[in-house]
C-alpha cells in the first residue's frame, strides 16, 4: 500500500545499463519467476521529516541524498562491490503512524541508474509528518521493507536520520533489539548543528499538543544515537554539524555504508523466529516487528 504504482527496474550486472520503468506487477512476476536478485546491499534510507525539522532542513536532507547518488564517490563505491549493485528505498518518517515510502525499492547498478534514482528523489516534496518523533516505529517500518522486495542482499542496513530523541510510539529499546536480532545494521545521521537558542525541546510535538519540555544538547543527541539507536556489526554515526555539512556528511556516510562489513547472521526473510544474534527478553514483545498493524505499546 505504501508503494507507488510503478517502480524503477534497471538492467543488472554491469555499469552502463539503461534505466527503464515497468509496471510493478510485471516486475513482481519477473522476480517470482527468476528468484530474488542478489545485491551487495539492501539499504533503507529513513529520513526524519517531523515538525521539528523546518522546510529548509528537509530540503537540505533530501538534496544531500540526491547529490550523493549523483556523485562519483558513491557510484565508485557501488561498482567496487562483489556484485556491483545495491538496492535502495527512500522513506520519510515522523510520529508513530506516520511513515511513507517516497522512492520505492530501486536497483542501482550503473551511473545511469544512480542518476535516475537521484532524479526521482529530486522530484519529490519533503513531507511534514506531525505529532512527535517515533524512532522505534521508523525502525520497525524500515525493517519490514526488507521483506517486501525482490532482492537478496549480502547486508541489510537502515540509515536513519533525526534531530531529536524518540518521544512517541513503540519503545525504541524493544524495536531496536528485534531489528538487530534479525541481522539488520542500524546507522545514524544525527542532525546537531543548532546552537543553544535553536535546540529542539525534547518531547516537543508541535504547537497543537502540550508537552513537557527539556532541552537536549547536540552532544547529548550524538551520544543518544551512539548508545541507543545504532547497532550491529560496523554500525556508526555521522553527525551533521552544519547546514553546509549536509551533503558531505550524507555522501561520506553512504560511501562507508556501501563499502560495508561482512554480512551478519540474520533470520530468514519473512520468518517470525528470533535470531541467535540477540533475542527479545520475553514473548510479549518478541513479535513486535511481525504485527500486520501497529498497536500502541502499553506497559
Amino acid at each position: 500500500m505504501y508503494f507507488c504504482a510503478t517502480l524503477l527496474a534497471l538492467s543488472a550486472g554491469v555499469w552502463g545499463g539503461e534505466a527503464r520503468e515497468v509496471p510493478e506487477e510485471s516486475a513482481a512476476l519477473d522476480a517470482t519467476q527468476a528468484g530474488d536478485m542478489p545485491v551487495d546491499l539492501e539499504l533503507v534510507i529513513a529520513s526524519d521529516v517531523s515538525t521539528s525539522m523546518d522546510i529548509e532542513e528537509k530540503r537540505l536532507q533530501r538534496d544531500g541524498f540526491v547529490a550523493a547518488f549523483r556523485s562519483a564517490e558513491v557510484q565508485r563505491a557501488i561498482a567496487r562491490g562483489a556484485r556491483r549493485r545495491i538496492a535502495v528505498v527512500y522513506v520519510e518518517w515522523g510520529s508513530a503512524d506516520r511513515q511513507r515510502v517516497v522512492v520505492p525499492w530501486t536497483l542501482i547498478d550503473s551511473p545511469a541508474s544512480a542518476f535516475a534514482f537521484a532524479e526521482r528523489l529530486a522530484g519529490t516534496f519533503p513531507g511534514r509528518l506531525t505529532y512527535g518523533t517515533a524512532l522505534g516505529n521508523a525502525l520497525a517500518f524500515g525493517a519490514r521493507l526488507f521483506e517486501r522486495n525482490s532482492y537478496e542482499g549480502e547486508r541489510w542496513v537502515i540509515d536513519v536520520s533525526g534531530d531529536g530523541m524518540s518521544n512517541r510510539g513503540e519503545p525504541l529499546e524493544v524495536v531496536r533489539r528485534e531489528v538487530l536480532a534479525r541481522g539488520i545494521v542500524i546507522n545514524g545521521l544525527p542532525i546537531v548543528y543548532r546552537d543553544a537558542a535553536e535546540t529542539v525541546p525534547f518531547g516537543s510535538v508541535g504547537v497543537d499538543e502540550a508537552a513537557t519540555l527539556s532541552l537536549v544538547s547536540n552532544d547529548e543527541l550524538v551520544a543518544y544515537f551512539e548508545t541507543q539507536v545504532i547497532g550491529g556489526p560496523g554500525a556508526f554515526v555521522v553527525p551533521v554539524k552544519s547546514r553546509a555539512h549536509y551533503a558531505q556528511a550524507i555522501r561520506d556516510k553512504l560511501v562507508r555504508e556501501i563499502a560495508g562489513m561482512p554480512a551478519p547472521a540474520r533470520q530468514a526473510r519473512g520468518t517470525g523466529e528470533a535470531s541467535a544474534v540477540e533475542t527479545a527478553p520475553n514473548a510479549q514483545i518478541s513479535s513486535v516487528l511481525s504485527r500486520s498493524h501497529w498497536v500502541r505499546w502499553r506497559e
